[in-house]
C-alpha cells in the first residue's frame, strides 16, 4: 500500500480541493429537496403570490449554482484524474526502462504497455472515487440522518439497517470478484497485446500476406478472453443485481409507510417528498458505496499488478564518474542466460587506441558480450570487468553511457519522426558543422534539419548511415559497432573504414563484423 500511499500524499491538495467541491455540490442537493418539500407544502396550504415567486426564484438560484457546481466538479475530476494517471504511468514507465534486460526476456512491450496503462487508470479511478465518495457519504449521512431523524425516527430505522446489509453482502462476494478481475485482466492484456503485433511490422505482413494466418491466430485467442470476460461480468451483474434487489426491497417498506404515515395526517406531502428525496440521497450513496465496493477488487488487482513490476529491481548503478577510459578489461567472463551457457571463462582487454575484431559463428555470444561490457548483464554475468581498473559495479554506467561510449546497432532503432531529432538526442552541444561533413562524407543527401524530414521515409541504408554518424558525433572514448555495413554501400563502407581508422588513437574501437573489410585495420582478432 506504500505506493497507494505516496500518489495520495503527492496529490491531497487537489484532492481536498475536489472534495470541497463535492460537499458544495451535496449540500446544493440535500438544500434544493428541502425546498421542493416545503413548496409543495406552500401549494397545498397557501395561495400567497410573493411567496410563490420567493420559493421559485430560491429554487431557480439552487438549480443555476447546483449545475455550475456540477460542472466543475466534473470537469476538475476529469483533469485531475488525468494528469494523476499519466504521472503513475510515467513514474511506472521510468522504473520498466531503468529494468534488467531479463525482465524482458518473456514479456513483449504491446502487453507492458496496455497492462501498465490500464493499471494505472483502475487505480487512480478508484482512488478518486473512493477518497471523494467516501467522504462525501460519510458527511451526508451524519447530514441526511440528522434531517431524517428529526423527521421520523421510523424512516431513520429502515435507513440505518442498509448498511450492514450492503457490507455482508460484499464480504460474500469480494473473493470471487478479486478472482474474476484478475482472470479478465490478463486475458484482456494478452489478447490486446496480441491485437498490437498485428500491426506492428506491417510490411513484413504485407510481402508475405499473412492476413490470413494472423486472423485464424486472432480468433483462436480470443475464445480464451470471452470466456473470462462471461465469467467476470457473471459475478458483477449477479453483485449489481442483488444490490438492487435490496435496494427495491426497502424502497417497498419506504412507499408502505410513509404511504399510511400521509393517509393518517402524520406527514404533510411535503415532508413525504422530503423524506423521500433524503431516502433516495441515503440509496444512492449506498449504491455508490456498493459500487466502490465492486470495484474494490479491480483496484487491488491493478494495485498487485503494478507493484509486481515496481518490486522488481532495478538494474544497478554505481557512482564513480569517468571522463576518459583507457582499458576495458574482463577476468574469467561467464554468462548463462535461461540455462544456456553463452560465454565461459572468456578473458580480455581493450586498449585505447586500438581496434578490436570480434568475429566468429552467429550465436556464439559476440552481441552478448558487448552486452556484459556496456553492464546490462550483470546478475546474469560471472567475472569480473573493469573500467580503468574500476569494477564496473562502482561506476556510473548511466551516466558514461550517455556521455562518452557509442553503440551502433546492427538494427538501427529511432525514437523520434525527424531526422535531426534522431541525430542530435542525447547530444545537447551538437556540431551542425561536423553534421554536415559526415552527411558529405557519407553520401547522405537529406535535408535534415527540416524536421518535416521522417526517417520513416529513409531506406535502410540511410538509417544506418544515420545511425553511425549519431555515434561518431558523440566523439565518444568507446565505440562499439555491431555488423555496421550490413545496408552499406561500398563507398560507405570505405569511408566507415577510412573514420575509424583515422580516429583509433582517440579512443576504443570494438566491431563486430563478418565483413573481411575490416580485418585489413583490426590491430587484434577476437575470434569467439
Amino acid at each position: 500500500m506504500q505506493y497507494i500511499k505516496k500518489i495520495i500524499r503527492n496529490n491531497i491538495f487537489r484532492l481536498c480541493l475536489l472534495l470541497v467541491v463535492s460537499i458544495v455540490v451535496l449540500l446544493l442537493n440535500i438544500t434544493k429537496t428541502l425546498y421542493v418539500g416545503k413548496y409543495i407544502d406552500f401549494l397545498t396550504n397557501e395561495l400567497n403570490v410573493v411567496n410563490l415567486y420567493k420559493f421559485v426564484g430560491i429554487l431557480f438560484i439552487l438549480g443555476i449554482l447546483s449545475i455550475l457546481f456540477n460542472f466543475v466538479n466534473a470537469y476538475y475530476t476529469a483533469k485531475i484524474q488525468t494528469d494523476i494517471t499519466f504521472k503513475v504511468n510515467f513514474d511506472v514507465l521510468d522504473h520498466v526502462k531503468h529494468l534488467p534486460l531479463n525482465f524482458f526476456s518473456d514479456k513483449d512491450s504491446f502487453y507492458i504497455n496496455q497492462r501498465i496503462n490500464a493499471d494505472s487508470n483502475v487505480i487512480v479511478s478508484f482512488l478518486i472515487s473512493s477518497f471523494i465518495k467516501i467522504t462525501t457519504l460519510i458527511f451526508s449521512f451524519i447530514v441526511l440522518f440528522t434531517i431524517l431523524l428529526k423527521l421520523n425516527v421510523h424512516i431513520t430505522i429502515i435507513a440505518v439497517i442498509t448498511i450492514p446489509v450492503y457490507l455482508t453482502l460484499y464480504n460474500i462476494f469480494k473473493k470471487l470478484l478479486y478472482n474474476r478481475t484478475l482472470e479478465f485482466k490478463e486475458a484482456q492484456n494478452r489478447l490486446f497485446s496480441f491485437m498490437g503485433k498485428q500491426i506492428s511490422n506491417i510490411f513484413f505482413i504485407k510481402i508475405n500476406s499473412l492476413y490470413e494466418l494472423l486472423n485464424l491466430k486472432l480468433l483462436s485467442v480470443y475464445p480464451a478472453f470471452f470466456s473470462s470476460v462471461k465469467k467476470y461480468l457473471k459475478s458483477s451483474i449477479l453483485f449489481s443485481s442483488t444490490s438492487s434487489i435490496i435496494e427495491n426491497i426497502f424502497n417497498i417498506f419506504l412507499y408502505v409507510f410513509t404511504g399510511i404515515e400521509v393517509l393518517n395526517n402524520r406527514m404533510t406531502i411535503g415532508e413525504f417528498i422530503i423524506i423521500k428525496g433524503y431516502y433516495s440521497m441515503v440509496m444512492t450513496s449506498l449504491g455508490e458505496f456498493a459500487g466502490i465496493l465492486k470495484q474494490f477488487p479491480d483496484a487491488m488487482v491493478a494495485h498487485h499488478r503494478l507493484l509486481e513490476i515496481l518490486n522488481f529491481f532495478k538494474e544497478p548503478d554505481g557512482t564513480r564518474m569517468l571522463n576518459k577510459i583507457s582499458i576495458i578489461s574482463g577476468d574469467n567472463i561467464s554468462l548463462l542466460l535461461q540455462d544456456k551457457q553463452i560465454i565461459q571463462n572468456f578473458s580480455f582487454q581493450f586498449i585505447k587506441g586500438k581496434i578490436y575484431l570480434i568475429s566468429g559463428k552467429n550465436g556464439v555470444g559476440k552481441s552478448s558480450l558487448i552486452k556484459c561490457i556496456l553492464g546490462l548483464y550483470r546478475k546474469e554475468m560471472k567475472g569480473e570487468i573493469k573500467y580503468n581498473d574500476n569494477n564496473i559495479n562502482e561506476i556510473a554506467l548511466y551516466n558514461i553511457r550517455k556521455k562518452i561510449i557509442s553503440v551502433v546497432d546492427q538494427d538501427a532503432e529511432f525514437f523520434f519522426d525527424s531526422v535531426i531529432e534522431n541525430i542530435s538526442y542525447n547530444n545537447n552541444n551538437i556540431n551542425y558543422k561536423k553534421v554536415e561533413e559526415y552527411m558529405l562524407k557519407f553520401g547522405l543527401q537529406i535535408g535534415y534539419k527540416e524536421t518535416q524530414n521522417n526517417v520513416r521515409h529513409l531506406s535502410g541504408g540511410e538509417k544506418q548511415k544515420i545511425s553511425i554518424i549519431r555515434a561518431l558525433l558523440k566523439d565518444p572514448e568507446v565505440l562499439i559497432l555491431d555488423e555496421p555495413t550490413s545496408a552499406l554501400d561500398t563507398y560507405s563502407v570505405d569511408k566507415l573504414i577510412e573514420e575509424i581508422n583515422e580516429q583509433k588513437m582517440n579512443r576504443i574501437t570494438i566491431v563486430i563484423s563478418h565483413d573481411e573489410r575490416f580485418i585489413n585495420i583490426a590491430d587484434v582478432n577476437v575470434n569467439l
